[in-house]
């Protein structure tokens, strides 16, 4: 059996995932996350590009898989995996998460909207491990607003594999993920565009 991990994550980037579940709720949203040492250090948002049925599908290219790796390559930092909503369903990975092939699976559940739960999970062989998930408060980071505010607190030890700080992105990656997240909100995507290496799979997924 595969060994089980603890994830942790910032509250403000817990936040960042929950507000934009809830702003295209009853549409399913995602994106994708990055870090060291199983903390969660940085949160990319993408857009939906299913063209049928947002509400039941969440559908990335693999375009937008290669920027995620380019994108936390860059500051360093590992790729983790896809986050998405379940907007009507159970925070719990179903048939078509399992079949894309991703080691880790973070899923928002919005049933009902009022209380989102965010989940993490493992799967190995098919087989789904439920995974500890813990959100830290701020006061241990140094963080980077997405609005472009940067916010420098005093930092704080937590009982991380290798006490790493949140990354601190350059200025101009937190004003991209701030209009990241407004062009979701509107339906229009709103990235550069990057020529694809290889022949990477795209992901998509079923609540």
């Amino acid at each position: 059996m595969s060994e089980v991990h603890e994830f942790l994550i910032s509250q403000r980037h817990y936040d960042i995932i929950i507000k934009q579940a809830e702003a295209n709720y009853p549409q399913e949203s995602g994106g994708f996350l990055g870090g060291k040492g199983f903390l969660v250090q940085a949160v990319l948002p993408a857009f939906n590009l299913h063209g049928a049925d947002k509400t039941d599908t969440f559908m990335v290219s693999s375009e937008d898989i290669l920027r995620a790796h380019e994108f936390f390559a860059k500051h360093n930092l590992e790729y983790f995996a896809v986050y998405h909503s379940h907007p009507d369903a159970e925070p719990y990975p179903s048939p078509q998460d399992v079949a894309t092939g991703q080691k880790f699976h973070f899923i928002v559940g919005l049933n009902p909207p009022a209380k989102p739960v965010f989940c993490a999970y493992q799967i190995h062989n098919r087989a789904i491990t439920p995974l500890p998930f813990k959100i830290v408060p701020d006061k241990h980071f140094s963080v980077v607003d997405i609005h472009g505010k940067t916010t420098v607190q005093q930092m704080s030890p937590i009982p991380t594999p290798n006490k790493e700080d949140v990354a601190r992105d350059p200025l101009s990656e937190a004003k991209l993920l701030g209009q990241l997240i407004d062009d979701i909100k509107q339906e229009k995507p709103h990235y550069p565009k990057l020529s694809p290496r290889g022949r990477e799979s795209d992901f998509s997924t079923l609540a």
